[in-house]
C-alpha cells in the first residue's frame, strides 16, 4: 500500500483531515500551489517609503511610465480611499478621481505631484458649483426705425461656470425677464467672479432664451473669463449656439464614497442609502434625480461590466443600464450585509465582499453565493474577524488580510472562488493597504509602512502538511521519496498517531528510510523553499523502485 501525492492543494478547514482528498492539506502556510506543485511564495521587494505620517490604509499607482516595473508616483492615504482613472477622451494628464479623503476630489499630474512627496499633493473639489449670482439686466440702445410692439422680444439669461478642463456646471438662477425691440441690446452685470472653494474654474458661459423657443430653453451666447462681470449682448437670435447641456450636471454629494467607473463610462458612487451615477464620461456631472435608493445604508460599491453592486448593511442592490436617466435597480434576496468596505473586490466574474457568514460573490448568474461555505464554517470565518478584512484580486483569486485583534492574530488568506477544490491558503504577512495594478499585473502592498511588490524577492519558507491518512489495520510505512525541482532547502517530517517520528533534510530524489513505527494514523509535512512535485510513501522500498 502506497501513498502518492503528485498534486498539492490547499486547506478545507471545515472538513476533518481524515475526510480530505489526498491532495488537500491540513496545514498550508506561505505555500504556492498554482501549478499543482508545492512551492514557496517570494518575499516582497521595496518600492518606496511613503512620507505621510500615520498608518497607510490606501495606495494607488499614479502616472506609471511603463507597465513592467513600479515606476510612477504613489498616492497614499491614512484613510479608506477609492481612486479611479478618469474616462477622459485624449487624456494625457492622468486625470484621477477619488473619494474617502473628505469631499470627492479630482487631480492630475500638473497638481498632484507639485509641492512635496505626500502624493497627491493637490487636488480640486469634484464637480462645478451652481453660480450663486443674481444677474443684473437692462435694455440699452434705440429700437430700429419702424419697430412696433408686435416685434417685442422677451429674454432671460443664466450663466454657468466652466473649468480649465472644459467641465461645465449647472446654471444659475434665471435673470429677470426683459422686453426689447429689434435694434436694442441687453446689458448684463453682476455676473460674479470665481466661487469660494477649491475649484478649477476659469470661465463663465452665458445662455439666453430665444424667440420661439419657449421660456425654459436656453441657448449659448458667449464664453467670458471668470473675472469678467459684465457683458453686452448684441447677438441676434439667428446666430445663438447650442442649447444649454448642463441643466442637471450637479456636483456629487459631499459625502459620496466608493467612486468607480462602468465599462460604458458612467461613474458611480454612494451616499447614505443611494447609488449616484454620472453622465457618461463626465465624472463632474451627477444628476440627483438619477440616484437609485436602497432600503438599507450602503457600505460600499463594486462593479462588473455595466452593473453596479451596492453592498449594504443587509441585502445587496444591483443597479444596471446604459443611460443614467433610465438605470434600473433590484434588491437581491440574499440577506448578507457587508461588514467591511475594504473587503469589496471587483473581479471579472463578479463582486466579492465579506458578510457575517462568509465571503459572498455577486455576479452574472450568481445572485449572492457564499463561496467560503466550501472551505469554512461560519464559526471558522468569524474567527478571522470579517469586520477587519481587506481584500484584493491576486492572479484571479481573492486575497484577504485579517486581524483578529489578538497577539500574532493578523495574517492573510487566498482562495479561488471559481475553483473551490483548490483549497484555502494562509500567509503569515501583515499588510495595511493593497493595490492590484492592471498595467504591470503586479500586487503592491503596504507592509510596515513601506510600499512593496509582493512575491518578487527571495523565497519565503513554506509549510505544507498532508491530510491524516487513517487505516483500519496497523500499518508500517518504512520508505519515502520526494521529487523536487531542487533540493536547496527541503525538510521532511513524519507523524504517526499524532506523534512526530522523524525530521529529515532531503538533499536528493533518492529513496530514504522512515523509522520503524507501526500505527493507524499518518501525516507528512514538507517545509523550506524548494518546490516539490511529488511525495511518495510506501511499506517497502521495492514499491517505490517499481
Amino acid at each position: 500500500m502506497k501513498i502518492s501525492i503528485s498534486e498539492f492543494r490547499g486547506l478545507i478547514p471545515k472538513e476533518q483531515t481524515l475526510n480530505l482528498q489526498p491532495a488537500n492539506a491540513s496545514v498550508a502556510v506561505n505555500t504556492k500551489l498554482w501549478t499543482g506543485a508545492c512551492g514557496p511564495f517570494r518575499e516582497p521587494t521595496l518600492v518606496v517609503d511613503p512620507t505621510k505620517v500615520g498608518t497607510i490604509r490606501s495606495i494607488y499607482r499614479f502616472a506609471p511610465t511603463s507597465g513592467n516595473d513600479a515606476s510612477g508616483y504613489w498616492f497614499h492615504w491614512t484613510g479608506v480611499v477609492d481612486a479611479v482613472r478618469g474616462p477622459v477622451r485624449g487624456d494625457t494628464s492622468e486625470r484621477t478621481y477619488f473619494t474617502g479623503d473628505g469631499v470627492p476630489k479630482v487631480t492630475d499630474n500638473s497638481i498632484a505631484l507639485s509641492g512635496g512627496t505626500d502624493y497627491p499633493e493637490n487636488s480640486y473639489t469634484l464637480g462645478i458649483p451652481v453660480p450663486g449670482v443674481t444677474i443684473g439686466i437692462a435694455v440699452t440702445g434705440d429700437a430700429d426705425e419702424g419697430a412696433t410692439e408686435a416685434d417685442t422680444i422677451t429674454r432671460a439669461y443664466v450663466i454657468t461656470y466652466v473649468s480649465a478642463w472644459g467641465e461645465e456646471g449647472p446654471p444659475s438662477a434665471v435673470s429677470p425677464r426683459v422686453d426689447l425691440l429689434p435694434g436694442q441690446s441687453v446689458s448684463l452685470s453682476a455676473l460674479g467672479t470665481a466661487p469660494i472653494g477649491n475649484y478649477n474654474i476659469t470661465h463663465k458661459r452665458i445662455y439666453r432664451t430665444a424667440t420661439g423657443a419657449g421660456t425654459t430653453q436656453f441657448y449659448f451666447v458667449a464664453e467670458i473669463a471668470i473675472s469678467t462681470t459684465t457683458y453686452s449682448d448684441t447677438i441676434e437670435d439667428a446666430v445663438v449656439g447650442e442649447e444649454l447641456p448642463s441643466e442637471t450636471w450637479y456636483a456629487p454629494p459631499t459625502d459620496m464614497h466608493s467612486i468607480g467607473v462602468l465599462d460604458n463610462g458612467i461613474g458611480f458612487g454612494a451616499s447614505k442609502n443611494e447609488v449616484y451615477v454620472s453622465e457618461p464620461y463626465l465624472l463632474h456631472a451627477w444628476n440627483p434625480l438619477n440616484a437609485q435608493p436602497s432600503n438599507h445604508p450602503i457600505v460600499g460599491c463594486g462593479k462588473y461590466g455595466n452593473t453596479i453592486v451596492a453592498l449594504t448593511t443587509a441585502n445587496p442592490l444591483i443597479v444596471t443600464g446604459v443611460d443614467p436617466s433610465s438605470m434600473t435597480s433590484s434588491e437581491l434576496a440574499i440577506n448578507q450585509g457587508c461588514v467591511s468596505k475594504r473587503s469589496i473586490v471587483n473581479a471579472p466574474f463578479g463582486v466579492l465582499y465579506a458578510s457575517p457568514d462568509g465571503l459572498v460573490l455577486v455576479g452574472p448568474g450568481s445572485p449572492g453565493t457564499i463561496v467560503t461555505k466550501n472551505f469554512l464554517t461560519r464559526d471558522q470565518w468569524q474567527a478571522l474577524n470579517p469586520h477587519s478584512i481587506m481584500g484584493v484580486l491576486y492572479n484571479g483569486m481573492y486575497m484577504g488580510f485579517y486581524d483578529t485583534g489578538e497577539e500574532d492574530g493578523a495574517g492573510a488568506f487566498i482562495l479561488d472562488p471559481e475553483n473551490p477544490a483548490s483549497g484555502f491558503l494562509y500567509l503569515d504577512i501583515v499588510a495595511t493597504a493593497a493595490y492590484a495594478d492592471p498595467l504591470s499585473d503586479s500586487l503592491y502592498l503596504c507592509i510596515d509602512g513601506k510600499i512593496v511588490t509582493w512575491d518578487t524577492g527571495n523565497p519565503l519558507e513554506y509549510t505544507w502538511r498532508s491530510k491524516r491518512f487513517v487505516y483500519g489495520r496497523p500499518v508500517n510505512y518504512v520508505a519515502a521519496r520526494i521529487m523536487a525541482e531542487d533540493y536547496v532547502d527541503l525538510k521532511f517530517k513524519s507523524y504517526v498517531n499524532g506523534v512526530l517520528t522523524q525530521t529529515k533534510t532531503v538533499i536528493n530524489g533518492n529513496v530514504f528510510r522512515l523509522p520503524y513505527t507501526v500505527g493507524r494514523e499518518f501525516e507528512y509535512e514538507l517545509s523550506g523553499t524548494s518546490t516539490v512535485v511529488m511525495l511518495e510513501i510506501a511499506e517497502t522500498g521495492d514499491e517505490l523502485v517499481q
